[in-house]
């Protein structure tokens, strides 16, 4: 019968201090956590989001030489003027592109 008391003490302190640490390790995870999907400060989402890392840097590239003009020094290639143009970044005047004002939007 002493057993039994004590063994039922030890369950019971056992089971309370297994709620004590879950309560705890849930309260530091939801003080760690972090949101789970950063949203960013501003309405404007950028035009490069569903494209690879190396490839939008590319495309922003091209967007800067052709804002600064510098398309005579280095051409800019067909595909990423191609890509800019389906993405309304800019647009085909007088055989030159031209940033849209989507464009601008995406280098400011």
């Amino acid at each position: 019968m002493l057993l039994e008391g004590v063994t039922g003490r030890l369950a019971e302190r056992m089971q309370n201090g297994r709620e004590i640490r879950r309560v705890a390790d849930t309260a530091m995870r939801e003080r760690n956590r972090l949101p789970a999907r950063l949203e960013p400060m501003t309405d404007n989402t950028t035009p490069f989001a569903d494209i690879g890392l190396e490839r939008a840097i590319a495309l922003r590239w091209t967007l800067r030489d052709i804002k600064a003009e510098r398309l005579r020094l280095s051409p800019a290639s067909p595909d990423d003027l191609t890509a800019l143009t389906e993405l309304g970044l800019i647009e085909i005047r007088d055989d030159a592109p031209v940033l849209t004002e989507a464009g601008h939007d995406a280098l400011d």
